[in-house]
């Protein structure tokens, strides 16, 4: 009879316990692999396509006179808070406030393999920082798309020609920053750059006999033919198309390289670039034109190290008549006389070189791995032919940034930035040092 109550319960549980039975259902699918899908919509389309570019809005106070646009500051105006002036504050001179979004950019990668080793690819990018026109609506600014870059790319992982508008190979450690996208910082603060047409040789080729802890060393090398582009031209009024200058007067091609031993955790480049510029020299009968030819000339070293989430690049250079890489210093400019003394306009009797010297230094670390990193960095330039320089031009630009960034999301990041600069300007009285500060805050969506 004790035996009832335990075949009861068992029968109960037994009774109202689910059977356990093989499900006929699919299983969930597993989630899409996008390298799987990448490969899919190759084949489908027969090329690969990418976007890139990304939208980001800047929020940029400033103080003093900013040159030449408010959100991306590369020197103080002359006269602004002048460095050590009794009373001065950063707003002594006034301020700016603006938020904008022209900094963003968009653009396409579309290639496609052409054989089992020589891939095509072409890259499209425009951004919205544009020249606009005088003389508009007062108060009212239309920025313009621009094209930043647009170029072609043949050959196989190691060697690759390339033909368009691009990078300079020059420019090699660009330096991080989300509030100085367009005119990137340290700009005339150490840092040359451009964006130039070219017909470029590259160079991929690594070391497989060296150790695995030395990060995959290898070697990389550009040679580049460059637009023979001037950054000094004869006109000052904004031309609405194409117009020969200096550089193109030359007759040859600038000609721009870089060699590098490149690995994940260390690297040293050697750049240069060398040119020659072509001028128009008046006459003083007005009547007459000869060319007086100028050199242009660049070399350097730019590094990278990179250990434990820190990092740190820069680069040094020196050269002569390179603000065709947007250096602050390019030919110093005689106009003819009148017979009291004062210049002639759109008249040149002679134009001479100046030298300049130049770096920056930039450091990044974690902060909370991830998710925050602050970014710190210093660059300076230096005309050092200041006796040729003309009154009113700056002789000398520093700048000093600190930020702090916060990548949110592969697709997403935001930052807040301080960019400090101090110019040098050469006036009848002497030497005066002016200052400027710029903070911004931005945030990117990343396509």
């Amino acid at each position: 009879m004790s035996s009832l109550p335990c075949i009861a319960v068992t029968f109960l549980l037994a009774a109202t316990t689910p059977p356990a039975t093989t499900s006929t259902e699919p299983p969930p699918p597993a989630p899409p692999d996008p390298a799987a899908a990448s490969a899919w919509l190759e084949r489908a389309l027969g090329f690969r396509l990418k976007p890139t570019g990304f939208l980001v809005v800047n929020t940029v106070v400033n103080s003093g006179a900013p040159a030449p646009t408010q959100e991306a500051p590369f020197a103080a105006g002359p006269g602004a808070r002048p460095l050590g002036a009794t009373g001065a504050t950063p707003f002594s001179n006034g301020a700016t406030f603006t938020i904008t979004p022209r900094q963003s950019r968009v653009g396409a990668e579309v290639s496609l393999q052409l054989t089992p080793l020589i891939r095509g690819t072409a890259v499209g990018e425009l951004d919205f920082f544009g020249i606009y026109l005088p003389g508009g609506p007062p108060g009212v600014t239309q920025v313009a798309p621009r094209l930043r870059l647009a170029y072609l790319q043949v050959g196989t992982e190691r060697l690759k020609l390339q033909a368009g508008q691009a990078l300079s190979v020059v420019a090699a450690r660009y330096p991080t920053s989300l509030n100085h996208l367009a005119v990137p910082a340290f700009t005339q603060a150490g840092f040359a750059w451009n964006r130039l047409p070219q017909l470029t040789l590259l160079t991929d080729l690594p070391f497989p006999s060296m150790p695995a802890v030395l990060g995959g060393p290898k070697f990389v090398g550009a040679l580049s033919l460059v637009r023979p582009h001037s950054g000094d031209h004869e006109g000052t009024a904004p031309a609405l198309f194409d117009t020969v200058d200096p550089g193109a007067r030359g007759l040859l091609p600038f000609l721009q390289a870089r060699g590098a031993l490149e690995s994940k955790h260390l690297a040293l480049g050697v750049v240069g670039h060398a040119g020659v510029e072509s001028y128009n020299i008046t006459h003083p009968d007005g009547t007459v034109r000869t060319f007086k030819q100028l050199p242009s000339y660049l070399v350097g070293v730019d590094g990278r190290v990179s250990a434990l989430g820190f990092s740190a690049i820069g680069s040094l250079w020196g050269g002569a008549n390179v603000n065709t890489l947007f250096a602050m210093s390019g030919v110093r400019r005689y106009a003819l006389l009148d017979d009291k003394g004062a210049p002639l306009p759109n008249t040149l009797r002679d134009v001479e070189t100046l030298r300049a010297v130049g770096g920056f230094l930039q450091l990044t670390g974690p902060i909370w791995p991830g998710k925050v990193e602050w970014v710190a960095g210093l660059g300076a330039e230096q005309t050092v032919d200041e006796d040729k320089v003309a009154l009113g031009e700056r002789v000398f630009n520093a700048a000093l940034q600190l930020g702090v960034l916060f990548p949110l999301h592969k697709h997403l990041d935001a930052g807040v930035e301080y960019y400090h600069v101090v110019s040098r300007y050469k006036l009848a009285a002497g030497m005066t040092n002016a200052q400027l500060d710029n903070v911004a805050a931005a945030v990117r969506l990343k396509l």
